[in-house]
């Protein structure tokens, strides 16, 4: 309320600080009309005198009479020449001046002693008339000076009264901005701290990185700024993540999806991102700022619920789900050639592994060492699932599942399936139950998804374990592919 008031103050003085200002300059104005009348008055009186002069040596310069009649009729007609006096007298001092001046002239071609001594008196008249005026005159400009200063004196004040009361709002508002951007610090350290978030231009370089983002990914600002944003991207994230992530972004949309992230230490962890488009005063797009909320937790349990929790592989449950939306992914993909799109066909095949003559192993070495021998298994199974779209299982006992996809043909995934079944066979763990080899050894069933399986996943499951009863009656240790 008292701030209003202040303003309201200011705008009434700056009003009678525009209407002063009018004054002044009007009063200005016509000072410089009487200062011009003031000198030529002046020029009058000196006109006069030295005419006067030129009479007595009798060389008069007709030049100066001109000069001192145009002067009188400028002086009688100037309807800007303003005096004191009321107009009647102004009248008729400027009536008196003109006829002075013409009795003045008409005694300038007489050459007698009288007209000397009248010249003598009318150009004492005229001197006086002229001064009388110029007397008004100055004191006439003497008021309005004294009243320009008094204008002057009262825009001075109020350009005084304006700083008081500018001041007086700064001292109200200042500590209430002062406290809101103390409470501003406040909350936007709280975010820094607490809220992973990061800023990138254009090109994807990080320019801002908070707190909590240093924290939970292992570096420093300094090692975040300036690196491209991929720093932190891990390789089981797919390509088409990415791609659609850019896709939306770049179209002005905000992007929301979970991501995979990898630690400085090679750890990783979850985040729940939101990440939009970053504009300018212009609303120009000059980068992206991301929001992420941790999610590692969530997503630990969630893997629990999906993994085998003896070899760490996941489980049949996860096996159901990664087919399904493998076989969706892959189908499009083939369609979308088959439309025009210029790409390599994808192919998707299916291992079903099972360890000979396990069974035996358990009663021949105790299910403490199958146990071990199956968790040792796993973890050759695991080395072969560097790519982000290859995947493996532990179906059930000692049953494996094995899913890759690949632009290569058939040949290429039977000797991928070999070299996996020569590394398990490499690892030398005893089986004196066997009767293909003195190690423990695998038998693998390819199966292939394409058009003749409709792409489902039931009948892809089951021909690759027909593929696998085939290895089996072959002598086991081998691989079969299902045609």
């Amino acid at each position: 309320m008292k701030t209003n008031k202040i303003f309201l103050i200011i705008i009434i003085h700056i009003f009678l600080i525009a209407i002063n200002w009018l004054v002044a300059l009007y009063i200005y104005d016509t000072l410089k009309d009487d200062a011009k009348q003031i000198n030529e008055m002046g020029q009058i009186r000196g006109g006069v005198q030295l005419i006067s002069k030129e009479y007595l040596i009798e060389n008069i310069s007709k030049s100066h009479i001109v000069r001192v009649d145009n002067l009188i009729n400028i002086i009688t007609t100037d309807k800007n020449l303003i005096f004191d006096n009321n107009t009647k007298e102004q009248q008729l001092a400027l009536t008196s001046l003109q006829a002075d001046w013409k009795k003045f002239k008409s005694i300038l071609n007489c050459k007698t002693q009288t007209c000397y001594s009248q010249l003598i008196e009318v150009s004492d008249q005229l001197w006086n008339s002229a001064n009388s005026l110029t007397l008004s005159l100055q004191k006439s400009s003497e008021k309005k000076l004294n009243f320009f200063n008094y204008i002057f004196i009262l825009l001075v004040l109020d350009i005084l009264l304006i700083a008081i009361a500018i001041y007086l709002i700064y001292s109200l508002i200042n500590p209430a901005l002062d406290k809101e951007r103390r409470e501003l610090k406040k909350y936007l350290n709280v975010i820094d701290k607490n809220i992973i978030t990061s800023s990138t231009d254009l090109k994807g370089i990080i320019t801002h990185a908070s707190q909590a983002f240093c924290k939970i990914s292992g570096y420093t600002k300094e090692e975040l700024i300036g690196e491209n944003h991929n720093i932190i991207r891990h390789p089981d994230m797919q390509k088409e993540t990415f791609e659609n992530l850019w896709k939306t972004i770049k179209s002005g949309k905000t992007w929301n999806g979970e991501v995979k992230n990898l630690k400085k230490d090679g750890s990783y962890y979850w985040v729940d991102a939101s990440i939009s488009t970053k504009l300018d005063d212009n609303g120009e797009v000059v980068g992206y700022t991301a929001i992420r909320q941790n999610i590692t937790d969530k997503k630990r349990i969630e893997e629990l619920s999906v993994k085998d929790p003896m070899t760490n592989l996941y489980n049949r449950r996860k096996f159901n789900e990664v087919l399904e939306s493998e076989l969706y992914r892959i189908q499009r993909h083939n369609k979308d050639i088959q439309n025009g799109m210029n790409a390599d066909e994808v192919n998707l095949y299916l291992f079903s592994i099972d360890v000979d003559f396990f069974k035996q192993y358990n009663d021949t070495y105790g299910h403490d060492m199958g146990d071990e021998t199956l968790i040792t298994i796993a973890k050759v199974l695991q080395e072969h699932t560097k790519r982000h779209s290859d995947w493996a299982f532990r179906l059930g006992g000692e049953e494996f599942g094995f899913l890759i996809s690949s632009t290569d043909d058939y040949n290429k995934a039977i000797e991928y399936a070999n070299k996996i079944r020569v590394a398990i066979e490499n690892l030398k763990i005893l089986n004196s139950k066997s009767t293909v080899s003195k190690y423990v050894t695998i038998s693998v069933g390819i199966s292939i998804a394409n058009d003749s399986c409709k792409y489902d996943k039931d009948l892809l499951y089951k021909r690759s374990d027909i593929a696998l009863y085939q290895a089996k009656n072959s002598g086991r240790n081998s691989c079969e592919l299902f045609l």
